[in-house]
């Protein structure tokens, strides 16, 4: 039960985070945000490259709490470690996911920055 209360658990940390990010409350900082040298170089891409980023982090909770309930409800009779690790792989997938997602947007952000 304890994986689950974990896996659970970061989940709504994931998507906690993603909501300042979403409503654009977030400044340009070296701690908190979708941070690379485009983004924290110009608040024409800070703001939308988070908001977007963000959002990908919201879906990734998401998939993550459906996962993990999946897990649950199926998961009858696995010993925990195994429970924890197919988790964390969910858990490593949908981040990769929206990070990936994050990238491929902001890139579009700069090339269309650069067509102007």
């Amino acid at each position: 039960m304890i994986p689950i209360i974990v896996l659970l658990g970061c989940a709504l940390l994931i998507g906690a985070l993603s909501l300042p990010m979403i409503r654009g409350w977030v400044p340009p900082n070296g701690l908190y945000g979708f941070r690379t040298p485009a983004t924290l170089a110009s608040e024409a891409l800070w703001y939308p490259a988070n908001r977007y980023a963000g959002w990908q982090m919201l879906y990734a909770a998401i998939a993550q709490l459906l996962g993990v309930l999946a897990l649950f409800l199926l998961a009858d009779g696995l010993p925990e470690p195994v429970i924890l690790l197919a988790g964390l792989v969910l858990l490593t997938v949908t981040l990769l996911v929206a990070v990936v997602r994050s990238f491929r947007y902001l890139n579009r952000l700069q090339e269309d920055r650069d067509r102007t």
